[in-house]
């Protein structure tokens, strides 16, 4: 099949962005013998060095292409992730949720994403997820280094609230994040937020205004999710690295996180509700579900 993939530019194109997947999507904490082929497949791909008048087109852990006097700099990435398991359950929790036993193999993320810089100044991010539907994730528009506030971002994107929700689905542990995130953490909405550093970098604060309207499932209906929010949030977060060894080894890492977020009383459907997945995407089953209350929330 490479042979064949191989023959003409536009196999030879394809093969290279097979192998620009898989090796995206192996985690940080991965074992020793992915990580050597990671680094089969990273040899392979910093092979591709091309230059048209004008475009610089090379790999250097996505596939990167830079004009020529670096005025624009675009990066092409990807993850593939594929969950397989066996759940298991007693009869008890068989008769409170039918089905949840068994067998199933499903796509957890299959995203393709884009980051665009220009004049080094102005950021653009576009990531959608085609795993069970399509989602758009993140589609913003940023400026850098600006005074004071530091970085602007404006669009779809992560509220700042939580460390492990804020880290790379790539470099986590394990599939899922913990039962606590995927509870609290306020994820994706639409809004705007400054991010910048203090104390020689040793201190991070951002700070956002968000509407909620939650990650855009099926593209089509960003437009119905704009003009019906739930509501609106005030979000923030900072952290602070109040110790650490010369050699960068041992450190002491503090951060507090804040979202308050005022919904819409008179729609039921904008109240809060706590619901969760049992850290699986293998099954659609909420094991927790408190069902609507308190039309406003702190956390």
């Amino acid at each position: 099949m490479f042979g064949n993939l191989k023959c003409g530019w536009k196999g030879f194109i394809a093969f290279k962005s097979v192998l620009l997947i898989l090796c995206l999507a192996v985690p940080a904490g991965a074992s020793n013998n992915e990580t050597d082929h990671c680094g089969f497949l990273e040899q392979t791909l910093r092979k591709t060095d091309i230059t048209f008048p004008g475009i610089h087109i090379y790999w250097k852990d996505r596939l990167r292409l830079v004009s020529r006097e670096k005025a624009v700099k675009i990066q092409i990435g990807g993850i593939v992730m594929l969950d397989t398991g066996y759940t298991g359950s007693d009869s008890e929790l068989e008769r409170g949720f039918p089905g949840l036993r068994g067998y199933n193999t499903d796509f957890r993320r299959l995203r393709l994403n884009t980051f665009t810089t220009l004049y080094d100044t102005v950021d653009i991010k576009f990531e959608i997820d085609f795993a069970r539907i399509r989602e758009i994730k993140d589609i913003w528009v940023g400026l850098r280094s600006l005074p004071v506030v530091g970085d602007l971002r404006v669009g779809h994107m992560k509220e700042p609230f939580s460390l492990e929700e804020l880290a790379s689905s790539t470099n986590l542990t394990f599939m899922e994040r913990a039962l606590s995130t995927l509870v609290f953490a306020p994820s994706r909405d639409v809004g705007i937020m400054c991010q910048n550093t203090a104390l020689e970098e040793r201190m991070t604060w951002s700070a956002g205004a968000f509407m909620l309207t939650g990650s855009f499932s099926d593209v089509g209906n960003a437009k119905d999710q704009l003009s019906d929010i739930f509501g609106y949030a005030f979000t923030g977060r900072i952290t602070g690295l109040p110790w650490h060894t010369e050699d960068g080894t041992r450190l002491m890492h503090v951060g507090l996180s804040y979202t308050y977020q005022d919904r819409n009383e008179q729609r039921e459907s904008s109240w809060l509700k706590v619901s969760a997945l049992p850290e699986s995407y293998l099954t659609d089953k909420r094991l927790v579900n408190t069902g609507l209350f308190l039309p406003a929330v702190c956390i």
